[in-house]
């Protein structure tokens, strides 16, 4: 959806990939995917974390944000925590 964007704005300072493709460090913004996609967070020292997201072709532009990355070891690549 090269119209709208889907800006991550927390935590900040942390590394956005989407799809194993990185989009910047948050706070940032880039192009709407449409459909099923794998959202990584990582930040030095801290935990990496990773959401499995359904983004909906709804026309808008999405806003997200989520919780500080836990401080530890940033060799997990994977969280068994749900989103939620």
């Amino acid at each position: 959806d090269k119209d709208h964007t889907i800006t991550v704005s927390a935590p900040e300072g942390a590394a956005v990939y989407v799809n194993g493709t990185y989009k910047g460090t948050a706070p940032c913004n880039f192009t709407k995917l449409i459909g099923s996609v794998t959202l990584t967070l990582t930040k030095k020292g801290c935990e990496t974390k990773s959401y499995n997201i359904e983004i909906s072709d709804d026309g808008l532009d999405v806003n997200w944000s989520f919780p500080d990355l836990l401080e530890g070891s940033s060799n997990n690549s994977s969280g068994s925590n749900s989103v939620g």
